[in-house]
């Protein structure tokens, strides 16, 4: 599947919307995958995102020493 100027239009257009790579590829269809969409939103120099906090030890509580793993 190659890049054609619809397919980056539309990606630029769902990426600036703020969806996600795996939806982007969703949407793109073709066989696209996420790491393609990631792969060329790097190569566009489109802007990344901010981490969102629900990667694992990002958590507020997992910072706190003597509260990881407490159930309160």
């Amino acid at each position: 599947m190659a890049w054609d100027d619809e397919r980056v239009e539309l990606l630029k257009r769902l990426w600036s919307e703020g969806h996600s790579a795996s939806v982007c590829a969703q949407r793109i269809g073709g066989g696209i995958s996420r790491s393609a969409v990631l792969g060329k939103v790097d190569r566009l120099g489109l802007p990344g995102r901010e981490h969102n906090g629900r990667r694992g030890g990002d958590c507020e509580e997992s910072r706190r020493p003597g509260t990881a793993g407490r159930l309160d």
